[in-house]
C-alpha cells in the first residue's frame, strides 16, 4: 500500500509547491507503515527527524499518511496550529473523501489545496516577499 504512493510522487511534489505559494509555512508529506506510537507522538518524532522545527519561522506542517490503517495525521510545530482545528478537520476530510474511493491523486490535490488555504490565512506571505523553499517538497516514504 505504501508503494502505491510512490507512483504519484510528482502529484505530491506539485501539490505541496502549490500549497506553499502564498504562505511562509513549509509542508512535508510522509507515507509510512503503521506506527505503534500514538499518532501525535509518531508525528512529533517524524517532525524532528525531518528537521522541520528548523524552519526560519517555526511554522512547518507535517502530514503523515498510514494507508494500511487509513490514518492521516497533521502535525504543526507552531502554536497557531492549535487554533485551526476546524480547518485541519476540513483538510483531513478532503484527503479521506477521495482516498476511500481509491482516488489518491484527487485526495492529495484536494487535501493539500485545503492545507494551502489554511496556511495562507494563518501564515500569509507578504506581497513581494521572498519565499525560499526551506524544506523539500518531495514525498517521503518511511518503510
Amino acid at each position: 500500500m505504501v508503494k502505491r504512493f510512490e507512483l504519484i510522487k510528482d502529484v505530491v511534489r506539485d501539490a505541496i509547491a502549490s500549497a506553499e505559494e502564498r504562505t511562509t509555512a513549509e509542508v512535508r508529506l510522509v507515507v509510512r507503515k503503521r506506527s505503534k506510537l500514538s499518532p501525535s507522538e509518531m508525528a512529533r518524532k517524524m517532525f524532528e527527524k525531518l528537521g522541520m522545527e528548523k524552519t526560519s519561522e517555526g511554522n512547518g506542517l507535517l502530514i503523515v499518511i498510514e494507508p494500511e490503517i487509513r490514518r492521516i495525521t497533521l502535525y504543526g510545530g507552531h502554536e497557531k496550529y492549535s487554533d485551526e482545528e476546524t480547518a485541519i478537520e476540513t483538510a483531513l476530510a478532503k484527503f479521506k473523501e477521495h482516498f476511500k474511493n481509491g482516488d489518491y491523486h484527487a485526495g492529495i490535490r484536494q487535501g493539500l489545496a485545503a492545507v494551502g488555504e489554511m496556511l495562507s490565512r494563518v501564515f500569509p506571505l507578504a506581497e513581494g516577499a521572498e519565499n525560499p523553499n526551506e524544506l523539500p517538497d518531495e514525498l517521503a516514504i518511511e518503510e
